[in-house]
């Protein structure tokens, strides 16, 4: 095998450099050629030829050369890909890099972005809400981004090209932080019920529950209701007509009490029972 397997830093940086999926896809089927070879052994009670594998290294070249297909593919075709999956790889530790930067100073400034790009990736990924326009707005700038990012590696690297580069990063981390930030308040307004912020969300496109007095009222007093309906009788997720009629019962039941909770407008009562239904369906 011609790969420094014996060093997981040195063959991470040799993959790197591959550009051949051909020759990635032929070394993965050679350990895990390795792999089989080891656990027939362990199955047969050859203890010789086992101790001769370290298996855990194995598992981890072979993530490492999955995590360096998944860049190919990604960079081949990046629309083939879903946000989870983008995301993921984005906060690996993964390189999409194809050439050795020489240069001390450039070397340190490209670790550098790829550290604030992991940061962003995860400020990203835990608010994860496809639904939210808002979230979709920021996940796309995040692909405008890592999309340049990308052809600068392969390009290759300049000073300016970098400090550009983690500029955009920042003004998008910081636009990530003031989202996570004004979630986070407004699942505090629902006693810290991320469904019921992901839901108001949805149906106001806004996160400042005073704007919004009804639908707050209604949904605040009718979540913990159905969450405890649904605990009565996990079944009811599973019947998709009786759920919503539970949810309107439960709405309708929270809206005639208060005198806020009257002033609901229709429109916002059926919007109100699809995004409870669309984040109910999206926990479970």
């Amino acid at each position: 095998m011609n790969y420094p397997t014996d060093n997981l830093e040195f063959f991470g940086r040799a993959i790197d450099e591959v550009k051949d999926r051909k020759e990635l896809i032929a070394l993965r089927k050679s350990l895990e050629t390795i792999r089989q070879y080891y656990n027939m052994a362990r199955l047969h009670g050859y203890h010789d030829i086992v101790k001769q594998v370290n298996i855990g290294e194995i598992a981890s070249l072979l993530n490492m050369l999955s995590r360096r297909l998944l860049t190919l593919s990604l960079l081949e075709k990046p629309d083939s890909f879903s946000s989870q999956q983008l995301l993921n790889l984005a906060m690996s530790e993964t390189s999409f890099s194809f050439t050795k930067i020489k240069e001390e100073e450039l070397r340190l400034a490209a670790n550098d972005l790829d550290d604030i790009r992991r940061r962003v990736a995860n400020g990203i990924n835990l608010r994860r809400d496809e639904k939210d326009p808002e979230w979709v707005s920021l996940y796309e700038e995040f692909q405008r981004i890592l999309n340049k990012h990308m052809t600068q590696e392969v390009e290759g690297y300049s000073l300016s090209t970098i400090k550009e580069t983690k500029q955009a990063y920042q003004s998008l981390f910081d636009s990530v932080e003031d989202y996570k930030t004004r979630m986070n308040r407004l699942a505090m307004n629902f006693g810290g019920d991320t469904m019921s912020a992901r839901a108001f969300k949805h149906i106001t496109q806004s996160t400042v529950v005073s704007d919004f007095p009804a639908i707050y009222q209604v949904l605040k007093g009718a979540k913990p209701l159905i969450d405890y309906q649904i605990g009565l009788n996990q079944g009811i997720l599973e019947n998709e007509a009786y759920l919503i009629a539970q949810i309107r019962q439960l709405a309708r039941k929270e809206m005639m009490k208060t005198e806020v909770g009257k002033q609901l407008k229709r429109v916002d009562y059926d919007k109100l029972i699809r995004s409870l239904m669309e984040v109910y369906e999206g926990e479970y």
